[in-house]
């Protein structure tokens, strides 16, 4: 049980106004920017995975960086790529 209330929000919010540094290239990514890059966000690769283990196969190893998200690794598990 949470000791805190959380602070996520609703399903359907919308993303507040960022810019943040590209880390392969060094440009600022902002939302507005991405706003029509004609990327759909559908889920589809993330349903795919997760009926690829639930099938009791492999999910496909092609994946596509995540935008946005702030992946913490244990120390001594970082993949190669996480420590330049």
């Amino acid at each position: 049980m949470a000791r805190r209330q959380s602070r996520m929000m609703l399903l359907g919010t919308a993303a507040p106004p960022f810019a943040l540094p590209d880390t392969l290239s060094g440009a600022t990514v902002t939302l507005a920017g991405l706003a029509g890059s004609n990327i759909p966000v559908t889920g589809a690769d993330l349903r795919a995975a997760a009926q690829a283990v639930l099938d009791g196969r492999a999910p496909a190893s092609r994946q596509t960086p995540s935008v946005g998200c702030s992946i913490k690794w244990k120390a001594g598990r970082e993949p190669d790529w996480a420590l330049s």
